[in-house]
């Protein structure tokens, strides 16, 4: 199982996505459940909403692993009774088109869509997390609008191999996409009982 979400920023979208993979993870599988953290902390504001989702995913009984440019790199790791939750692509590939010295010219945005399958094919599920970056401005300078693109493509490959696809608008989860019998009603009553990831005003 595939499952992907998108949502603005403070939209509830990880909590959500932690919803998701508990419930994947106490009613299919056996295995682990892993938080892959994608972020690279560059200022205060960072750490802070790092600080965040570690308190929000406090007790949920999340290993982490910290991955934040090459997701082959997870493969070894998991076996196909574990549960990933991915966090966030927002992040994955602002690290690797910023990575390096200046701009990542030669990078194959379709890689990353491949290695999402592969996971998904090699662990027992998987949530994937990313924000909806694209109705903000009518324009951005020239390196924005390229990143925009670049993720744009990427959500678009995540969604054409996923099983479901949800947007969550301001803590209201909506079904794009659904493409096997799977009750999703169980993770929205659950996401609806939560309301603290709403409380965080400084971040």
């Amino acid at each position: 199982m595939l499952i992907f979400v998108l949502g603005g920023v403070k939209c509830g979208k990880s909590m959500l996505s932690q919803c998701a993979a508990k419930y994947l993870h106490e009613t299919k599988n056996k295995g682990k459940m892993y938080y892959v953290a994608t972020m690279i902390p560059y200022d205060d504001e960072d750490r802070k909403r790092i600080d965040r989702h570690l308190l929000d995913r406090k007790g949920w009984g999340f290993d982490t692993i910290e991955e934040a440019t090459f997701f082959p790199n997870i493969e070894e790791k998991i076996t196909t009774d574990d549960v990933l939750l991915i966090d966030s692509m927002t992040a994955y590939v602002q690290n690797i088109m910023f990575g390096d010295d200046d701009i990542v010219n030669n990078i194959k945005m379709s890689d990353i869509g491949e290695h999402i399958r592969r996971l998904s094919e090699k662990a027992g599920d998987v949530v994937v997390v990313s924000d909806y970056v694209f109705s903000d401005a009518i324009e951005y300078e020239t390196l924005t609008e390229r990143y925009r693109e670049w993720l744009g493509r990427v959500h678009i490959d995540i969604a054409k191999c996923a099983d479901v696809v949800i947007e969550c608008a301001y803590s209201n989860p909506k079904v794009i996409k659904c493409e096997k019998e799977f009750d999703l009603g169980p993770i929205f009553s659950h996401f609806r009982t939560l309301d603290h990831h709403l409380t965080y005003a400084d971040i």
